[in-house]
């Protein structure tokens, strides 16, 4: 189904009334996440807000071009909001350090849920959940537009980066007639796409690359050719030097793989855990990334998994080959 502008009134009311505003988004961050929040940031202080963008991980350089980076704070400001705005989190174990929905309603913080998750728990004053947006960039642009806001270059660049990273550069089953409508407004402030697309997809320093030489180079099939996956040991990350943030496309490279219904990467991280992301090119995938805990899109979920890399990889490949039989 496509999705279609439907702002909600009661939304739209609480941002006018309200003067001052705190975003966050969920941890792990991603380019739908921080478009939306560097544009949505921009429009409020265009209405006369006071705004605080709260985002304590690093941007990657990738990101660089972005405007009002600088703006980013790293530490929760100890001042009095009377909003805060949850971003793409579908639950409330994924928001930031010292950021508490009851700690913030008991001091009569009105908390805004805005995302597009089918699995959103629903948490707050005011939601707004639309899972047929492709990204939720589409959902910024329709409540900018809404709100009255003039759509600037900055405003557009940090859109069309939450579109274009949220849907595989436009590729996904989500995006639809209404997406690049959206798109082609954007589009008329002259933006410099293929830097973008270059500076996110192409440009990736040389111990990258050879990192995921090695990761291509293991992935394995199971499940009859049903699921592919590689591993990602935490000691290859540290010996190459290689940041998590810089393999967040991997799996786009084993989705590259002909056959497979499903595929998968599994990232060993520090402290016993196992970050796992998931892909599916029909069946819906995001119920084996609930049963770990995580959540996610239909086709496109993942989930951070205690264990060892080994104990992880065999648990939810074998979640997935059930899901698939």
């Amino acid at each position: 189904m496509a999705y279609k502008p439907r702002v909600p009134q009661d939304l739209i009311d609480a941002i006018k009334k309200n003067e001052s505003f705190l975003l966050v988004a969920h941890i792990g961050l991603d380019g739908d996440h921080l478009g939306s929040m560097l544009t949505l940031a921009r429009g409020l202080r265009q209405l006369g807000k006071r705004v605080s963008c709260y985002l304590p991980e690093t941007v990657p350089d990738s990101y660089g071009f972005l405007p009002d980076l600088e703006l980013l704070e790293k530490e929760l400001s100890q001042e009095s909001f009377d909003v805060l705005v949850t971003l793409e989190c579908p639950d409330v174990q994924r928001l930031p350090e010292g950021i508490d929905i009851s700690s913030f309603q008991n001091k009569g913080v009105t908390v805004l849920n805005l995302d597009h998750h089918p699995d959103n728990e629903n948490y707050g004053d005011i939601l707004w959940i639309e899972p047929d947006a492709a990204a939720l960039g589409e959902m910024i642009f329709d409540l900018l537009a809404e709100l009255g806001v003039e759509l600037d270059k900055e405003m557009a660049l940090g859109i069309y980066t939450a579109i274009l990273t949220d849907t595989g550069s436009f590729q996904y089953s989500r995006v639809t007639t209404h997406t690049h409508l959206r798109l082609a407004e954007v589009m008329k402030f002259d933006l410099p796409t293929d830097e973008i697309s270059r500076r996110l997809f192409k440009e990736a320093r040389p111990n990258v690359v050879q990192l995921l030489g090695s990761v291509l180079s293991r992935v394995q099939l199971a499940g009859g050719g049903r699921l592919a996956y590689a591993e990602l040991p935490l000691s290859e990350l540290q010996k190459l030097d290689v940041h998590d943030s810089e393999t967040r496309f991997f799996i786009d490279d084993i989705d590259r793989v002909k056959g497979p219904e499903v595929v998968a990467i599994f990232r060993e991280m520090s402290g016993s855990k196992v970050k796992v992301s998931l892909r599916s090119r029909k069946s819906a995938i995001n119920g084996v990334a609930a049963q770990f805990g995580g959540g996610g899109h239909a086709k496109a979920a993942g989930c951070v998994v205690s264990g060892s890399l080994s104990s992880v990889r065999d648990k939810v490949v074998s979640a997935v080959i059930d899901t698939l039989n």
